[in-house]
């Protein structure tokens, strides 16, 4: 079935159709205050599953005449500094998880598929 077959190619992405839930493995990784990769193959890697996983959730749900999922992504801080720079980082860390999925899905995905909203 469609979750086994993910599961074989995206190791890092756990999808479950019956409840519409897709969930990760492990976070992504962030240098310190910044909203930089500690190890940039690593994190292309996981965003490159979850496109994948997307992309088949995306799949499966237009045969079946079904709008495509609604994604949210929250980014995060240890909160270690002011409540400003902790808000502003984690938007940033958010963003930058955003463009990386999105220029992974340009590729995962049919052309029309996408929306950058």
């Amino acid at each position: 079935d469609a979750e086994r077959q993910i599961g074989a190619r995206a190791p890092l992405v756990r999808l479950e159709l019956r409840d519409l839930r897709i969930s990760l493995a492990r976070q992504w990784e962030f240098k310190g205050n910044e909203a930089e990769y500690i190890e940039a193959a690593a994190e292309r890697e996981l965003t490159a599953q979850l496109a994948l996983a997307l992309g088949e959730v995306h799949a499966a749900l237009a045969a079946r005449g079904m709008r495509p999922l609604v994604v949210v992504l929250e980014g995060h801080t240890v909160n270690a500094e002011p409540a400003d720079f902790n808000e502003a980082l984690s938007l940033l860390r958010a963003q930058r998880v955003r463009t990386d999925l999105l220029d992974a899905l340009l590729i995962a995905l049919p052309d029309g598929a996408v929306s950058h909203d």
